[in-house]
């Protein structure tokens, strides 16, 4: 197995200007016990969460963005106790129950809805959606 014990993977990114900047996090656990999270580092080393909105200068995601989306995209909120999500470049939303260990098929159910919106009640366990095309 590659895995190791939960630490830290501090990465350094090179911001010239203002402005959007996409990033993906792909996790991969190679075993035991798994962990992830988003942060920044300021200056004087102390970590902020991404949107953690009690820290002054946090960073935030999913910011209005003025350039086109590239391929199906999912947007993903919460009201009270229901989730919505959108993709609008069309297709059929699937979900799963788990991902399963590396390599194994996931089980993806099709929800029926390409209407580019569903809208549904907060679960108690893990869900994974995918827009098929």
């Amino acid at each position: 197995s590659d895995g190791r014990g939960a630490t830290d993977s501090i990465m350094s990114f090179l911001v010239p200007q203002a402005g959007v900047y996409p990033m993906r996090l792909i996790f991969h656990q190679g075993g035991g016990g798994g962990n992830v999270e988003w942060f920044s580092v300021k200056a004087d080393g102390s970590k902020v969460l991404v949107n953690d909105t009690t820290v002054a200068g946090g960073l935030r995601t999913f910011r209005a963005r003025s350039s086109a989306a590239v391929g199906p995209r999912l947007t993903i909120s919460r009201s009270g106790g229901n989730v919505t999500i959108t993709w609008p470049a069309g297709g059929t939303l699937e979900t799963a129950a788990t991902l399963g260990a590396p390599g194994s098929t996931i089980a993806w159910t099709s929800t029926g809805n390409t209407s580019g919106s569903l809208t549904e009640p907060i679960g108690t366990t893990s869900k994974f959606y995918r827009v098929r095309q």
